[in-house]
Protein backbone atom coordinates (compact mmCIF):
# COMPACT_ATOMS: atom_id res chain seq x y z
CA UNK A 1 0.00 0.00 0.00
CA UNK A 2 1.63 3.41 -1.13
CA UNK A 3 1.66 6.36 1.14
CA UNK A 4 0.33 9.75 0.38
CA UNK A 5 3.20 12.53 1.71
CA UNK A 6 1.99 15.45 2.37
CA UNK A 7 3.76 18.69 2.68
CA UNK A 8 3.23 20.99 6.17
CA UNK A 9 4.86 23.57 7.67
CA UNK A 10 5.40 24.67 11.33
CA UNK A 11 5.81 27.57 12.94
CA UNK A 12 8.18 27.71 16.17
CA UNK A 13 8.48 30.86 18.39
CA UNK A 14 9.61 29.01 21.62
CA UNK A 15 11.68 26.20 22.34
CA UNK A 16 8.89 24.70 23.92
CA UNK A 17 7.05 24.80 20.57
CA UNK A 18 10.12 23.34 18.83
CA UNK A 19 10.32 19.82 20.67
CA UNK A 20 6.69 19.58 20.12
CA UNK A 21 6.76 20.23 16.44
CA UNK A 22 9.68 17.69 16.13
CA UNK A 23 8.05 15.02 18.55
CA UNK A 24 4.51 15.87 15.68
CA UNK A 25 6.85 15.15 12.64
CA UNK A 26 8.72 12.20 14.44
CA UNK A 27 5.31 10.15 15.25
CA UNK A 28 3.02 11.65 13.13
CA UNK A 29 4.14 13.49 9.76
CA UNK A 30 7.10 10.08 9.54
CA UNK A 31 6.50 10.16 5.85
CA UNK A 32 5.83 13.96 5.03
CA UNK A 33 7.76 16.82 3.62
CA UNK A 34 8.27 19.23 6.66
CA UNK A 35 9.32 22.84 6.59
CA UNK A 36 10.15 24.42 10.01
CA UNK A 37 10.20 28.16 10.55
CA UNK A 38 11.99 28.99 13.73
CA UNK A 39 12.10 32.58 14.90
CA UNK A 40 13.60 35.12 17.25
CA UNK A 41 11.08 35.09 19.39
CA UNK A 42 13.49 32.97 21.25
CA UNK A 43 17.19 34.05 22.31
CA UNK A 44 19.82 31.29 20.33
CA UNK A 45 17.14 30.21 18.20
CA UNK A 46 19.10 31.01 14.72
CA UNK A 47 22.15 28.38 16.36
CA UNK A 48 19.56 25.56 16.55
CA UNK A 49 18.50 26.49 13.06
CA UNK A 50 21.21 26.13 11.66
CA UNK A 51 22.22 23.04 13.74
CA UNK A 52 18.47 21.66 12.80
CA UNK A 53 19.86 22.44 8.69
CA UNK A 54 22.94 20.72 8.89
CA UNK A 55 21.42 17.37 10.80
CA UNK A 56 18.76 17.37 8.05
CA UNK A 57 16.00 16.17 9.82
CA UNK A 58 13.57 18.15 7.51
CA UNK A 59 13.10 18.86 4.35
CA UNK A 60 13.95 22.85 5.45
CA UNK A 61 14.33 24.69 8.05
CA UNK A 62 14.22 28.56 8.23
CA UNK A 63 15.44 31.12 10.99
CA UNK A 64 13.12 34.54 10.35
CA UNK A 65 13.16 37.70 12.14
CA UNK A 66 10.22 37.83 13.25
CA UNK A 67 10.14 39.93 16.68
CA UNK A 68 10.01 43.69 15.18
CA UNK A 69 7.26 42.47 12.49
CA UNK A 70 5.07 41.34 15.57
CA UNK A 71 6.11 44.37 17.96
CA UNK A 72 3.63 47.68 18.42
CA UNK A 73 4.31 50.12 15.10
CA UNK A 74 3.08 53.26 16.04
CA UNK A 75 2.77 55.69 12.55
CA UNK A 76 -0.46 55.02 9.84
CA UNK A 77 1.86 54.13 7.63
CA UNK A 78 3.04 50.71 9.17
CA UNK A 79 0.10 49.86 10.08
CA UNK A 80 -1.41 49.94 7.14
CA UNK A 81 1.84 48.26 5.57
CA UNK A 82 0.69 45.07 8.51
CA UNK A 83 -2.58 45.51 7.66
CA UNK A 84 -1.79 44.88 4.08
CA UNK A 85 0.50 42.10 4.20
CA UNK A 86 -1.96 39.59 6.53
CA UNK A 87 -4.54 40.09 3.44
CA UNK A 88 -2.57 39.31 0.44
CA UNK A 89 0.82 38.09 2.15
CA UNK A 90 4.37 39.45 1.75
CA UNK A 91 6.63 38.56 -1.42
CA UNK A 92 9.94 38.36 0.51
CA UNK A 93 8.59 35.18 2.15
CA UNK A 94 7.95 33.61 -1.36
CA UNK A 95 10.56 31.32 -1.29
CA UNK A 96 9.14 29.32 1.26
CA UNK A 97 5.69 29.79 0.40
CA UNK A 98 6.02 29.07 -3.29
CA UNK A 99 5.10 25.64 -3.22
CA UNK A 100 1.16 24.22 -2.27
CA UNK A 101 1.54 23.05 1.34
CA UNK A 102 -1.48 20.77 2.71
CA UNK A 103 -1.05 21.85 6.55
CA UNK A 104 0.17 25.12 8.26
CA UNK A 105 0.33 24.42 12.45
CA UNK A 106 1.33 26.90 14.80
CA UNK A 107 0.81 28.29 18.09
CA UNK A 108 0.55 32.11 18.19
CA UNK A 109 -1.59 33.54 16.14
CA UNK A 110 0.27 36.68 15.29
CA UNK A 111 1.38 39.06 12.82
CA UNK A 112 3.55 36.87 11.20
CA UNK A 113 1.34 33.71 11.32
CA UNK A 114 -0.77 35.74 9.65
CA UNK A 115 0.93 37.10 6.66
CA UNK A 116 3.09 33.42 6.03
CA UNK A 117 -1.03 32.33 6.20
CA UNK A 118 -1.72 34.78 3.59
CA UNK A 119 1.27 33.81 1.29
CA UNK A 120 0.03 29.80 1.99
CA UNK A 121 -3.24 30.92 1.04
CA UNK A 122 -2.62 32.13 -2.62
CA UNK A 123 -1.08 28.74 -3.73
CA UNK A 124 -3.93 26.87 -2.19
CA UNK A 125 -6.89 28.00 -0.75
CA UNK A 126 -7.75 24.98 0.64
CA UNK A 127 -5.23 25.10 2.77
CA UNK A 128 -5.57 23.18 6.60
CA UNK A 129 -4.07 25.06 9.13
CA UNK A 130 -3.92 23.58 12.84
CA UNK A 131 -3.03 24.59 16.47
CA UNK A 132 -0.84 22.99 18.46
CA UNK A 133 -0.16 23.09 22.64
CA UNK A 134 3.16 24.85 24.59
CA UNK A 135 2.20 23.47 27.86
CA UNK A 136 -1.17 22.18 29.31
CA UNK A 137 -1.67 25.61 30.55
CA UNK A 138 -2.13 26.77 27.05
CA UNK A 139 -4.65 24.46 25.94
CA UNK A 140 -7.44 27.57 27.15
CA UNK A 141 -5.86 30.19 25.91
CA UNK A 142 -7.56 32.82 23.93
CA UNK A 143 -5.58 35.87 21.97
CA UNK A 144 -6.63 38.91 21.42
CA UNK A 145 -8.14 40.38 18.17
CA UNK A 146 -6.21 43.49 17.48
CA UNK A 147 -6.96 46.46 15.59
CA UNK A 148 -4.78 45.66 12.80
CA UNK A 149 -5.95 41.85 12.47
CA UNK A 150 -9.54 42.92 12.70
CA UNK A 151 -9.56 45.40 9.67
CA UNK A 152 -7.52 42.39 7.52
CA UNK A 153 -9.89 39.72 8.69
CA UNK A 154 -12.86 42.45 7.45
CA UNK A 155 -11.19 42.79 4.26
CA UNK A 156 -10.54 39.37 3.38
CA UNK A 157 -13.87 38.51 4.04
CA UNK A 158 -15.47 41.34 1.67
CA UNK A 159 -12.25 39.55 -0.86
CA UNK A 160 -14.20 36.31 -0.04
CA UNK A 161 -10.57 34.99 1.39
CA UNK A 162 -10.72 32.89 4.58
CA UNK A 163 -9.21 33.91 7.28
CA UNK A 164 -6.86 31.62 9.30
CA UNK A 165 -9.34 31.37 12.08
CA UNK A 166 -11.50 29.91 9.80
CA UNK A 167 -9.27 27.73 8.19
CA UNK A 168 -7.81 26.63 11.60
CA UNK A 169 -9.66 22.85 12.03
CA UNK A 170 -7.81 21.14 14.65
CA UNK A 171 -5.45 21.13 17.97
CA UNK A 172 -2.56 18.90 18.32
CA UNK A 173 -1.86 17.86 22.18
CA UNK A 174 -0.81 15.32 24.45
CA UNK A 175 -3.91 15.17 26.65
CA UNK A 176 -6.97 15.66 24.60
CA UNK A 177 -9.44 15.24 27.73
CA UNK A 178 -8.07 18.63 29.31
CA UNK A 179 -9.35 20.34 26.40
CA UNK A 180 -12.91 22.39 26.32
CA UNK A 181 -12.44 24.45 22.92
CA UNK A 182 -13.90 23.59 19.47
CA UNK A 183 -11.62 22.33 18.06
CA UNK A 184 -10.85 18.68 16.53
CA UNK A 185 -8.36 17.18 18.92
CA UNK A 186 -5.21 15.50 17.65
CA UNK A 187 -3.68 13.09 20.10
CA UNK A 188 -0.17 13.47 20.41
CA UNK A 189 2.06 10.45 22.34
CA UNK A 190 4.02 12.03 25.48
CA UNK A 191 7.63 11.75 24.62
CA UNK A 192 9.81 8.81 25.98
CA UNK A 193 13.23 9.58 27.18
CA UNK A 194 14.38 6.38 24.81
CA UNK A 195 12.44 8.37 21.76
CA UNK A 196 13.85 9.44 18.83
CA UNK A 197 13.39 13.57 19.94
CA UNK A 198 14.99 12.95 22.99
CA UNK A 199 18.24 11.63 21.94
CA UNK A 200 18.03 13.96 19.19
CA UNK A 201 17.54 17.45 21.90
CA UNK A 202 20.74 15.57 23.45
CA UNK A 203 22.95 16.25 20.15
CA UNK A 204 20.79 19.55 19.18
CA UNK A 205 21.54 21.63 22.67
CA UNK A 206 24.88 19.51 23.30
CA UNK A 207 23.89 18.09 26.72
CA UNK A 208 26.31 16.37 28.62
CA UNK A 209 24.77 12.84 29.66
CA UNK A 210 28.09 12.12 31.51
CA UNK A 211 28.49 15.49 33.79
CA UNK A 212 27.84 15.49 37.03
CA UNK A 213 26.23 18.95 36.97
CA UNK A 214 23.54 17.75 38.34
CA UNK A 215 24.58 16.44 41.80
CA UNK A 216 21.95 18.44 44.29
CA UNK A 217 19.05 16.76 45.30
CA UNK A 218 16.71 19.81 45.03
CA UNK A 219 16.27 22.12 41.89
CA UNK A 220 14.87 25.39 42.59
CA UNK A 221 13.31 27.00 39.37
CA UNK A 222 12.95 30.57 39.89
CA UNK A 223 10.42 32.48 38.13
CA UNK A 224 10.26 36.56 36.84
CA UNK A 225 7.70 37.61 39.93
CA UNK A 226 10.46 38.89 41.86
CA UNK A 227 11.86 41.49 38.96
CA UNK A 228 9.21 42.13 36.36
CA UNK A 229 5.85 43.41 36.21
CA UNK A 230 3.92 43.53 39.83
CA UNK A 231 5.21 43.61 43.32
CA UNK A 232 7.55 40.85 44.62
CA UNK A 233 6.27 37.96 45.72
CA UNK A 234 9.24 36.89 47.97
CA UNK A 235 10.33 33.87 46.03
CA UNK A 236 14.30 34.55 47.10
CA UNK A 237 12.63 34.52 51.13
CA UNK A 238 10.96 31.21 50.16
CA UNK A 239 14.56 29.72 48.87
CA UNK A 240 16.50 31.29 52.20
CA UNK A 241 13.34 29.26 54.49
CA UNK A 242 13.85 26.35 52.39
CA UNK A 243 18.28 26.27 52.59
CA UNK A 244 17.51 26.17 55.95
CA UNK A 245 15.81 23.16 56.18
CA UNK A 246 17.66 21.22 53.69
CA UNK A 247 21.08 22.96 53.35
CA UNK A 248 22.13 25.71 50.94
CA UNK A 249 24.74 22.66 49.81
CA UNK A 250 21.36 20.55 48.45
CA UNK A 251 19.89 23.06 46.02
CA UNK A 252 20.83 24.25 42.67
CA UNK A 253 18.94 27.39 41.38
CA UNK A 254 17.72 26.76 37.96
CA UNK A 255 17.60 30.69 36.97
CA UNK A 256 14.60 31.99 34.68
CA UNK A 257 16.37 33.38 31.52
CA UNK A 258 14.84 36.91 31.45
CA UNK A 259 16.55 37.39 35.69
CA UNK A 260 20.01 39.17 35.11
CA UNK A 261 20.28 39.77 39.19
CA UNK A 262 23.35 37.82 41.28
CA UNK A 263 21.48 37.76 44.26
CA UNK A 264 21.67 33.63 44.60
CA UNK A 265 24.84 33.59 43.51
CA UNK A 266 26.18 36.44 45.73
CA UNK A 267 24.42 34.15 48.55
CA UNK A 268 25.82 31.25 48.62
CA UNK A 269 23.96 29.29 45.56
CA UNK A 270 25.09 27.31 42.70
CA UNK A 271 22.98 28.35 40.09
CA UNK A 272 22.76 26.54 36.69
CA UNK A 273 24.50 28.69 34.14
CA UNK A 274 23.10 26.93 31.33
CA UNK A 275 20.17 28.86 30.93
CA UNK A 276 20.45 28.91 27.01
CA UNK A 277 19.52 24.83 27.32
CA UNK A 278 15.32 24.19 27.73
CA UNK A 279 14.57 22.29 30.46
CA UNK A 280 12.67 20.03 28.75
CA UNK A 281 15.48 18.93 26.45
CA UNK A 282 17.77 18.55 29.73
CA UNK A 283 14.56 16.59 31.69
CA UNK A 284 14.46 14.25 28.63
CA UNK A 285 18.33 13.55 28.69
CA UNK A 286 19.31 12.66 32.08
CA UNK A 287 17.64 10.91 34.95
CA UNK A 288 16.32 13.25 37.40
CA UNK A 289 14.42 10.48 38.93
CA UNK A 290 16.08 10.94 42.82
CA UNK A 291 15.88 14.81 42.66
CA UNK A 292 12.88 17.02 43.86
CA UNK A 293 12.20 19.67 41.19
CA UNK A 294 10.39 23.03 43.28
CA UNK A 295 9.40 26.32 42.17
CA UNK A 296 6.52 29.11 42.74
CA UNK A 297 4.92 28.45 39.92
CA UNK A 298 7.06 27.91 36.80
CA UNK A 299 5.30 26.37 33.96
CA UNK A 300 8.65 24.61 32.37
CA UNK A 301 8.25 21.85 35.57
CA UNK A 302 4.85 21.14 35.09
CA UNK A 303 4.87 20.57 31.31
CA UNK A 304 8.29 18.84 31.58
CA UNK A 305 6.78 16.29 33.45
CA UNK A 306 3.66 15.90 31.24
CA UNK A 307 5.61 16.14 28.42
CA UNK A 308 7.16 12.86 29.40
CA UNK A 309 6.70 9.51 30.74
CA UNK A 310 7.20 9.23 34.80
CA UNK A 311 8.58 12.58 35.81
CA UNK A 312 10.63 13.09 38.80
CA UNK A 313 8.54 14.64 41.85
CA UNK A 314 7.96 18.31 41.70
CA UNK A 315 6.61 21.01 44.03
CA UNK A 316 4.86 24.29 43.75
CA UNK A 317 5.52 26.69 47.14
CA UNK A 318 3.63 29.73 46.12
CA UNK A 319 1.33 29.07 48.92
CA UNK A 320 4.61 30.30 50.79
CA UNK A 321 4.54 33.91 49.37
CA UNK A 322 2.59 36.71 48.63
CA UNK A 323 0.96 36.82 45.95
CA UNK A 324 -1.65 39.43 47.15
CA UNK A 325 -0.22 42.42 45.11
CA UNK A 326 0.74 40.29 41.96
CA UNK A 327 -2.49 39.25 39.59
CA UNK A 328 -0.08 37.35 37.20
CA UNK A 329 1.26 35.60 39.67
CA UNK A 330 -2.37 35.10 41.08
CA UNK A 331 -3.69 33.61 38.16
CA UNK A 332 -1.33 31.22 37.42
CA UNK A 333 -1.71 29.69 41.03
CA UNK A 334 -5.35 29.49 40.36
CA UNK A 335 -4.55 27.61 36.89
CA UNK A 336 -2.09 25.25 38.72
CA UNK A 337 -4.58 24.33 41.26
CA UNK A 338 -7.32 23.81 38.96
CA UNK A 339 -5.10 21.26 36.98
CA UNK A 340 -3.91 19.41 40.19
CA UNK A 341 -7.67 19.18 40.85
CA UNK A 342 -8.31 17.81 37.67
CA UNK A 343 -9.20 14.13 38.30
CA UNK A 344 -9.01 13.33 34.96
CA UNK A 345 -4.96 13.89 35.24
CA UNK A 346 -4.17 12.27 38.75
CA UNK A 347 -2.15 9.49 36.70
CA UNK A 348 -0.51 11.68 35.25
CA UNK A 349 -0.30 14.14 38.14
CA UNK A 350 0.77 11.89 40.37
CA UNK A 351 4.29 13.27 41.36
CA UNK A 352 3.76 16.73 41.22
CA UNK A 353 2.41 18.36 44.22
CA UNK A 354 1.21 21.72 45.94
CA UNK A 355 3.32 22.25 49.30
CA UNK A 356 1.13 23.28 52.74
CA UNK A 357 4.53 23.63 54.71
CA UNK A 358 8.23 23.34 53.67
CA UNK A 359 8.47 19.67 55.99
CA UNK A 360 5.87 18.36 53.01
CA UNK A 361 9.02 18.73 50.56
CA UNK A 362 11.44 16.52 52.60
CA UNK A 363 8.81 13.40 53.68
CA UNK A 364 7.96 12.93 50.29
CA UNK A 365 11.26 11.52 50.17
Amino acid sequence: MSITSKKRLIICNTYYQLIMALHICDVMFEYDNVTLILTDQTRGMEDVAFKLHEMKICQNVYYLKTKEICSKKNGLSNKIDDVYKMIKGDKKYQYICDEKYDELLYYNPDIFTHIIFAELYCQNKFIECSRYEEGILSYGNKFAIFSKLYWARKIREIIKNDNLEECTKKFYCCYPENYNGELDVIKVPVISQYSNVAKLLVALFDIDLHSEKYIEKYIFFTSVYDFEGENAIGEYEVVEKIAKVVGKHNILIKQHPRDNRNVYIDSGYRVDLNSSVPWEAIQLGYDFSDKILITVNSGSVLSANLMMENGPKAFFVFKFCDLSQNKQAQVTARLIVELLDNSKLQKELKNIHIAEKIEDIISIE
